[in-house]
């Protein structure tokens, strides 16, 4: 009756990475997902150099090592048999601390869609036809990472890691084909226009999410082959404005507060209040495309609460009907503050009281692609009351803190009644009066 978990720290290429696990101090894990804003991840590791074998040109192991041109890979083995890929990202930074008695390194490493969103546009770029908002945003990203669909890139944007270079390819709509999972699909068409020199991130944050729901954030960074050539092959997650996932990993965690059985995850401490922070009753969003502009507003909310507005003025939408569904959507989904879940946490001594059988959720759960943007149930009894209540939400991050021999994880939480969408046949999803249509 017990879940164990047993960390594993990696630093380099993609092929050539060294475990550095036994030098590990600790880490912390940030991945947070924002909603229509891109995702940054970060994750700091403290390392022990009392042998000074990481000091730079001291003469040590690892003295000469380029550590900005390096990948960190931390993995989760649970209870032996299933393992999570819990963080990939590129160091961008190199902490070096001596005071004659004591010697660490602390390594701060940035997901890779970070280090992307610097790209920078070589040409000016005008697409005249639309497509849907998940395709189009899978080829903003190949033109930016690519350059072209060739066997090579036009430009190189992001770090090869002991490759030939680092790639993004396309997926098929609604599979994992090339690694790409479309995890919802998205109910508006965009085209795109940008001009030299424009950022992939200022792209992403001005045109492309703002006034759709919606959320990309990155996973996983592998070896892989693309026609003949060795390259570092750079995975993500897209979720359009349904919100919902419904791609192969979905999944619905439950948290428990006592007496879990096989496949539930227990709650160490749970945070409930409200989430007026995200209200948003008010909305007025444009495109580039026309001088159209849609505006939605819920004058119970407003009268209620004040205005709490929400613009997006220069959006890739296309057509007009697609901006007015998108202002309606945006109010509709969220102008009602609610009283929710908004954190739980656990460590392992709680995981310790977990039936073996919730392994793979826990491993599951610590994953970069299957641990986020997934719904989940919390049942806990009230101070002061003998009811159980069930809440449902969806999980929106994570922040993990390891030493050795010790695991805290805090999960974010926002109301699946708002940001979710109806599922077919789902018990979570799937309720008459609750979950929402579109």
């Amino acid at each position: 009756m017990s879940v164990t978990l047993d960390w594993t720290v990696e630093i380099g290429g993609v092929d050539t990475s060294t475990d550095f696990t036994d030098r590990c101090q600790g880490f912390n894990i940030s991945q947070r997902l924002q909603l229509s804003r891109i995702t940054s991840h970060r994750a700091i590791i403290t390392l022990d150099n009392q042998d000074g074998a990481l000091t730079p040109g001291a003469g040590g192991t690892y003295d000469s090592v380029d550590w900005f041109a390096q990948a960190v890979f931390i993995s989760c083995s649970v209870n032996g048999t299933d393992t999570a890929e819990t963080f990939h990202g590129i160091v961008d930074d190199f902490d070096f601390f001596d005071d004659g008695t004591r010697s660490t390194v602390t390594i701060t490493a940035v997901d890779w869609l970070t280090i992307g969103s610097r790209a920078l546009s070589q040409s000016d770029v005008t697409i005249v036809s639309s497509n849907s908002w998940p395709s189009t945003v899978n080829n903003i990203f190949i033109i930016f990472i690519m350059g072209n669909t060739g066997p090579t890139p036009d430009y190189y944007v992001l770090p090869k890691l002991d490759r030939t270079y680092g790639e993004v390819r396309a997926g098929a709509i609604g599979s994992d084909i090339g690694g790409f999972p479309f995890l919802s699909l998205g109910t508006v068409d965009i085209r795109f226009d940008w001009k030299t020199g424009d950022s992939l991130g200022d792209i992403l944050t001005n045109n492309v999410q703002p006034g759709v729901p919606s959320v990309i954030w990155p996973t996983f960074i592998e070896s892989d082959t693309y026609r003949g050539t060795d390259v570092a092959f750079y995975r993500w997650c897209v979720v359009g404005d349904l919100l919902s996932r419904t791609d192969s990993n979905a999944n619905t965690y439950t948290f428990v507060a006592q007496s879990p059985s096989a496949g539930e995850l227990l709650i160490g401490d749970i945070d409930r209040g409200y989430n007026i922070d995200e209200l948003v009753n008010q909305t007025e969003l444009e495109t580039i495309w026309s001088s159209h502009t849609a505006s939605a507003t819920d004058t119970t909310s407003t009268t209620t609460y004040g205005i709490r507005s929400y613009r997006a003025n220069s959006s890739y939408m296309e057509a007009d009907a697609d901006l007015d569904k998108m202002a309606s959507t945006i109010v509709n989904r969220f102008a009602e503050p609610r009283f929710t879940p908004r954190r739980l946490t656990f460590t392992n001594a709680h995981l310790a009281s977990l039936p073996a059988g919730s392994s793979t959720q826990v491993a599951k759960l610590l994953d970069a692609n299957q641990g986020l943007w997934q719904a989940c149930t919390t049942e806990y009894t009230p101070t002061g009351t003998t009811t159980t209540v069930t809440d449902s939400s969806v999980i929106s991050g994570r922040t993990i803190r390891v030493t050795p021999g010790s695991t805290g994880v805090v999960i974010d939480l926002l109301p699946s009644a708002d940001y979710q969408t109806f599922v077919l046949d789902s018990a979570v999803l799937g309720v008459l009066d609750e979950n929402r249509l579109g």
